[in-house]
């Protein structure tokens, strides 16, 4: 068997230890104003895009400030754990995870390097040491900061040679690797690559943004073009009713679109009246109205009628009904609340027939919102909704408008 295809045994172990990472928080403990000068100008650039206020602001560049920290301390935690082993036969360079290997016998010598590659931030000078094979080849290069000299000068000891300084910069320039020789232009090459890449991303992510605004704001008013011009007195009774000449805004939409073909729509039709409750039938026409009107490449999620009753601001009555959903229950509600109108004293209230997850009707959901929280009208809402006769197919919430009192989940039937 090739005895070099197996470990040698070591006569020699020499590691980088840690002192990079003492290195390290002694250069960020030397630069904390410019990280400030960073903090600082990364919070006025957020406040100034309108990125949040000033503690959210805070809190991202933190967030990015402590990754590069962290990101930082793994390197030196990592580095320090690289090793140069000198065994009978040879010289084992291990780093990260990657070995390089040279034969014992063709190390000349250890050369010291007088150039700091550093960027003017570092707490000492950033040289390097390098590994000279017996051609006058460089066989590695080592951050000098990052490696004791003692441990250096055992390892000279160890392989019989000596440790000296470069004798000129041209033989500096011709041991260090290339990629340090032009760390600032890699890294400049580097910095362009992402800013480039960034732009390259933002022209794409605003043609997108542009394109399902685009969508977003022509589905909506082919939408209202569809609509509107069906909003009638003729059809709609209560289109033209109004309390106290207040302008009353018939129809609303808002449109999302993931993709440009894809549009969900949700709109709402909303009434004012002096009656107690909508007639059912023109609730259910204006829901249909709506969910008819789906335009190309867009489509009607939800629709919604309300209808103010009394003097006050805001909207007693809604119902809302998710296209696609089985409106049984809403026709049965409406129908009894036609026929038993709840007076003003109990409040709003609101009824929603929707879909869940897997895309089957859930229960109708009824809601009332009370003027206040005392007993008796607590009593009387519970009173009113517990009248329906189906109630085991609903679920009511009962609360008050300033959120102090709720029930929520009524059971009428254990009442």
């Amino acid at each position: 068997m090739d005895q070099h295809a197996r470990t040698q045994p070591a006569t020699l172990t020499v590691t980088a230890g840690q002192g990079g990472l003492r290195l390290g928080v002694r250069t960020i403990a030397q630069n904390w104003p410019l990280m400030l000068v960073l903090v600082g100008t990364s919070t006025a650039y957020g406040l100034r895009n309108g990125d949040g206020d000033t503690s959210s602001t805070l809190v991202r560049t933190g967030v990015v400030l402590v990754a590069a920290f962290a990101v930082s301390i793994a390197y030196y935690v990592i580095y320090g754990l690289s090793s140069i082993t000198l065994t009978r036969d040879e010289l084992v360079v291990s780093r990260a995870g990657f070995r390089q290997r040279l034969p014992r016998d063709q190390v000349a010598e250890i050369v010291r390097g007088t150039v700091d590659r550093g960027n003017g931030l570092g707490a000492d000078s950033a040289t390097m040491t390098f590994i000279v094979t017996t051609e006058g080849e460089r066989f590695v290069g080592l951050p000098t900061l990052q490696w004791h000299k003692s441990a250096l000068e055992e390892l000279a000891d160890a392989l019989d040679v000596r440790i000296r300084t470069v004798k000129d910069r041209e033989e500096e320039e011709r041991l260090t690797p290339g990629w340090i020789k032009h760390i600032f232009a890699m890294t400049g090459g580097v910095v362009m690559i992402m800013i480039v890449g960034f732009l390259v991303w933002w022209a794409v992510f605003t043609w997108q943004e542009a394109r399902l605004t685009n969508a977003e704001e022509t589905a909506q008013q082919e939408f209202v073009t569809s609509v509107e011009p069906e909003l009638t007195t003729t059809r709609f009774p209560h289109v033209d009713e109004g309390i106290d000449d207040r302008p009353v805004e018939l129809l609303s939409v808002s449109a999302h679109a993931e993709q440009a073909s894809e549009v969900d729509l949700r709109s709402s039709i909303r009434l004012r009246g002096t009656d107690a409750e909508l007639p059912a039938s023109e609730v259910l026409d204006l829901l249909d109205l709506q969910c008819a009107a789906s335009p190309p490449g867009a489509e009607v999620s939800l629709a919604a009628v309300s209808y103010e009753s009394n003097e006050d601001f805001g909207y007693d009555r809604v119902a809302e009904h998710e296209c696609g959903a089985d409106r049984t229950e809403l026709e049965q509600w409406l129908a009894w609340a036609g026929e038993n109108p709840a007076g003003a004293e109990l409040g709003a209230r609101d009824v929603s027939q929707g879909l869940g997850y897997d895309g089957e009707t859930i229960p109708l959901e009824v809601n009332i919102q009370t003027p206040d929280t005392e007993d008796a009208t607590f009593d009387a809402a519970v009173e009113y909704v517990c009248a329906y006769p189906e109630t085991e197919d609903l679920t009511i919430h009962i609360r008050d408008e300033d959120l102090i009192r709720s029930l929520h989940h009524v059971r009428c039937e254990t009442l």
